[in-house]
């Protein structure tokens, strides 16, 4: 039978792998129908009858597939055995959690997050891994170049994770000339003071302005690395395949620019002429004043490289030591991945080609996975016994609670820093500011609060015509989760149907609004306050767990340090009342660990609830451990009447 005749006589509707998980049964069905009416029977006829009945995501996937296999030599009970794997629901959770593992970025990002959503609202909610976890595969699978923003922002969860991927993605067109995949400039992730342009060491007091002119300044001589404590490594996996790259032709006006950085870089001997086959492209970076870096594409070498564990910081370690500072001031560190030596045998492995030739860095290059942490490992070296100091990036910030302390503050950093002969990039550095900007958070003296302009974002986002427009808001928002109270079970309906299960309709038509009502009105956070006090309060629902960390005086409440809230999954559901007051007691603590594992507090909690589970004899193993959990703080228990977090 000729494949036009197939055609002709087949009505069977095309499998595009984006329905329900009633799709893939119903399709293999109906063509397994067509082959008793059209007498099919070998495996070649109804291999390419299946081919010519596959659509969209579905077709897409063939395409890869067959590259990697010769369908020609496969069974057509093989092929429909990789379709059933790819789209089908797999009724052991085990399999699917197991190609969550192994789920990787093959293509765009777009694609790479449909592909781990859709496998993840596979699973039973039993079987979902805590957001440590899920944020961990979610990262494994990434191209390098969304997997190191996701370190550097330290992800809470997968949601989180996403909404950075996303951030990442986003650069415009201006900014990155070429065909190579578009960078992240680092610096565009740091601090910012509101509504400051001009240049404020001027206003330092005269004394230190004098002092350190050869450490706060724009230009970054050569550098000599006798004082440095470490050199950056890169150790690459075994077995490992060494990329080898092409000279990318940049565009004739830019040919120019990349000639002259080049020539500083090895002016200065940051870069030397090299023999190395281990290459990657080099590209142009457009800064914000309308300048150029060279910025050099390590996705492949980063991709080979062995993860350096040592900690990033992270937003909340930030918000935890702020307190009721009133002066700020932050310092960019001049191109600081240059002011760390490369050790000599790794240098090879920098190499980058360009039509002028291939060159190798002396220096840490930007870009390299482990960059952050070996230069985080450096800056703990030379400021990290300085209470008032927070280092994220190549950024230094300084905090005060009164300006003539800040000035002393001030001096003791920079005299650490020319000890080191580090410098400070004076135009993209901010001194004595009572107000800035990090990483979508205002922070000033006793207030945290969400970014303006992201705030309006989420104000005029339009609401969700598809699956991926909801994805993209709860993203957006999920990072602001701390403002609001019941997060997690006020946008359960949005979650819903971006996961698919259920179509967008009155509910999510209210907690759309809401949330968007509740970050407008502008929430306010207070900072941690050493010595002040601190009430917890957690209540738990058939739905979820909550809780409100609150600064008190007295009975008196001074502000919300953050909310937490979390969905109950599977089998908690099904927990007691008293239990489920103690899951929420668990979950908070664990949540605010880093607030109040060495302080005194007091926890507030429904009295019936714990009574009841106190009073049974011979608690499970899980009871036991959530009370071994407990032990760890130094809590005083009040009692309430609960009203349920909905």
């Amino acid at each position: 039978m000729h494949h036009s005749e197939i055609v002709f006589h087949s009505t069977v509707k095309p499998f595009t792998g984006d329905g329900d998980v009633h799709e893939l049964p119903t399709f293999l069905l109906e063509l397994e129908g067509r082959f008793e009416q059209g007498n099919i029977r070998t495996d070649p006829e109804k291999i390419s009858l299946l081919i010519l009945h596959l659509g969209g995501r579905a077709a897409r996937w063939f395409v890869k597939y067959r590259r990697e296999y010769d369908v020609k030599m496969m069974t057509y009970e093989e092929v429909v055995g990789h379709l059933r794997n790819r789209f089908g629901q797999d009724s052991n959770a085990m399999v699917i959690l197991a190609r969550l593992m192994e789920v990787s970025q093959n293509g765009t990002l777009a694609e790479y997050n449909d592909e781990f959503c859709s496998l993840l609202c596979k699973l039973p909610a039993e079987w979902v891994p805590p957001d440590h976890m899920l944020v961990a595969l979610y990262w494994r699978g990434l191209k390098p170049r969304y997997s190191i923003a996701i370190l550097q922002a330290e992800a809470m969860d997968l949601s989180d994770a996403m909404r950075i991927t996303a951030m990442n993605s986003t650069l415009n067109k201006d900014e990155l000339y070429g065909d190579s995949p578009r960078l992240q400039n680092p610096r565009d992730m740091g601090w910012s003071p509101v509504g400051l342009e001009e240049d404020t060491f001027e206003e330092l007091p005269l004394w230190i302005q004098e002092r350190y002119l050869d450490t706060v300044k724009d230009d970054l001589p050569s550098y000599e690395f006798n004082n440095c404590s470490v050199e950056h490594a890169i150790e690459f996996k075994e077995h490992s395949e060494e990329p080898r790259a092409r000279a990318y032709k940049l565009k004739c006006r830019l040919e120019k620019v990349a000639v002259e950085l080049i020539q500083d870089l090895l002016d200065k001997g940051f870069i030397v002429p090299s023999k190395s086959t281990c290459t990657s492209q080099l590209t142009l970076v457009k800064e914000k004043d309308a300048t150029y870096h060279i910025a050099i594409d390590y996705r492949r070498v980063n991709n080979i490289t062995v993860k350096d564990p040592f900690p990033l910081p992270t937003v909340e370690s930030l918000l935890a030591r702020v307190g009721t500072a009133g002066h700020f001031t932050i310092l960019n560190l001049h191109n600081g991945q240059f002011q760390i030596p490369l050790r000599e045998e790794d240098r090879y492995k920098t190499a980058f080609i360009t039509t002028m030739g291939t060159f190798e860095f002396t220096v840490m290059p930007e870009g390299l996975l482990n960059g952050p942490n070996t230069f985080a490992k450096y800056m703990a070296d030379v400021v990290g016994d300085l209470p008032f100091v927070f280092v994220y990036m190549g950024d230094v910030l300084i905090f005060s609670d009164t300006e003539e302390e800040h000035w002393t503050h001030i001096d003791a950093v920079l005299s650490r820093l020319a000890e080191k002969k580090l410098v400070s990039r004076r135009s993209d550095s901010h001194f004595n500011q009572e107000e800035f900007e990090y990483l979508g958070y205002v922070i000033s003296r006793n207030s945290i609060e969400p970014a303006r302009d992201r705030i309006e974002s989420i104000n005029h986002y339009p609401k969700p015509k598809c699956v991926k427009d909801a994805q993209r808001f709860l993203s957006m928002i999920n990072y602001y989760r701390r403002f609001i109270p019941n997060f997690a079970m006020l946008v359960k309906p949005i979650l819903q149907y971006a996961c698919r299960k259920t179509i967008w309709w009155e509910d999510q038509e209210k907690a759309f609004d809401k949330v968007k009502r509740l970050l407008r009105t502008g929430p306010v956070l207070v900072p941690y306050k050493e010595g002040a006090s601190y009430r917890l309060t957690t209540e738990a629902s058939k739905n979820g767990v909550a809780a409100v960390l609150e600064e008190v005086a007295g009975n008196d409440t001074v502000g919300v340090v953050g909310y937490f809230s979390k969905l109950l999954k599977g089998a908690q559901r099904h927990y007691p009342e008293g239990e489920l007051e103690l899951l929420a007691i668990v979950e908070a603590l664990r949540h605010f660990r880093y607030i109040l594992q060495k302080i005194p507090f007091t926890l507030r909690a429904d009295h019936i609830n714990l009574a009841l589970l106190q009073d049974q004899s011979g608690p499970v193993r899980r009871i036991s451990a959530w009370f071994e959990e407990l032990s760890e703080y130094d809590f005083t228990l009040e009692y309430y009447l609960e009203q349920s977090a909905s």
